[in-house]
């Protein structure tokens, strides 16, 4: 009888810890933990296919190209601040000119940023200055100075901090894991922006990389094209692949987008860069990337006539497009083909 009295009390323990036990493994495949950061899936946002940026890791990208107003307020991943981010409605649609008019009280949209500008500043980086979306000033570091080869002109995480990317103890400073995206799950820490290396691996290592990439033009817009893993081309249409080319290569219509869009391409468009000189190479991709090259400048990736490759000669207070993607939990490859939920 005492035996059996013992067991019926720890009956209800057994069912708590396999309740407890339940939860965790529910949680594990809802959230996806690396190096980097712990990604918090979002409801809304993305895009439906899948990309694989590293062995055994696929993402999915945004709807459109990152914007912000300081209309607003928005919740971060240590409090709250002015403003407002949210996605573009379009995949092809960008901000252009009125780039030119970022600054604190300038109440419009922006979609070209200085590289780490997402609002976060680090106080024990006393050489990172400017880390605000609508930070836009070049004035940099006299040689001599301390600052000169530890963060020229003062944006993102200096080189002689621990982390020097976007990533892993400064990943504060990448935009989506910073802020909550008001069309995105409207929570902090639901998105990110690539590293170099993965922009690599997705334009040249993953299976069949060179057939999934193209500059083209999409109803007038000049861009680039990155189709997902396991594409299959929609019936009528045509689709000539290859790093190399020009925006003439791929022309499709409104209604031939939407097609390849439903069968899961990223369009990235021409949105030419922000500088002290106004808007300069509209009709060319210029994207940042999560990585670091020196205190001067960070890698992204970037279009011209005939090419579509990341580079590392971008200076951090140039303003450039920000695509962010979303781990929604990890997958294993599937012969190529995108793991459609």
């Amino acid at each position: 009888m005492r035996r059996i009295m013992t067991i019926k009390r720890l009956y209800p323990i057994l069912i708590a810890i396999t309740a407890i036990w339940a939860g965790c493994a529910k949680d594990e495949e809802s959230t996806v933990t690396d190096a980097q950061t712990t990604i918090n899936p979002p409801s809304e946002g993305f895009l439906p296919a899948y990309f694989s940026v590293s062995e055994g890791k696929q993402v999915r990208f945004a709807k459109g190209n990152l914007q912000y107003s300081t209309t607003g307020s928005h919740a971060t991943a240590d409090g709250t601040q002015p403003g407002t981010w949210r996605f573009a409605d379009k995949q092809t649609d960008f901000i252009g000119d009125d780039n030119l008019n970022a600054s604190e009280t300038y109440t419009g949209w922006i979609d070209c940023f200085g590289w780490g500008t997402s609002g976060y500043h680090d106080e024990a980086d006393s050489y990172c200055l400017h880390y605000m979306p609508y930070s836009t000033t070049e004035e940099c570091a006299q040689p001599g100075s301390d600052a000169y080869k530890i963060n020229l002109c003062g944006y993102g995480p200096s080189i002689n901090q621990a982390d020097t990317a976007l990533t892993a103890g400064n990943r504060y400073y990448d935009w989506g894991v910073y802020n909550a995206i008001s069309n995105g799950g409207n929570q902090p820490g639901q998105w990110r922006t690539l590293t170099v290396q993965e922009w690599n691996y997705l334009l040249t290592a993953r299976k069949d990389a060179a057939n999934l990439n193209a500059l083209a033009t999409v109803n007038g817009q000049k861009g680039a094209i990155i189709l997902p893993d396991g594409f299959e081309l929609p019936d009528g249409l045509s689709f000539t692949a290859g790093p190399t080319g020009s925006y003439t290569a791929n022309v499709y219509t409104t209604q031939q987008w939407e097609q390849l869009e439903q069968a899961g391409a990223v369009f990235l468009p021409a949105c030419g860069l922000r500088s002290k000189d106004g808007m300069s190479s509209v009709g060319m991709c210029h994207y940042w990337t999560a990585s670091a090259s020196d205190y001067t400048a960070a890698y992204a990736l970037r279009s011209y006539n005939y090419s579509f490759e990341t580079r590392s000669t971008n200076l951090r207070y140039n303003g450039y497009c920000v695509r962010l993607v979303t781990e929604l939990k990890p997958v294993s490859q599937n012969d190529g083909k995108p793991l459609i939920r």
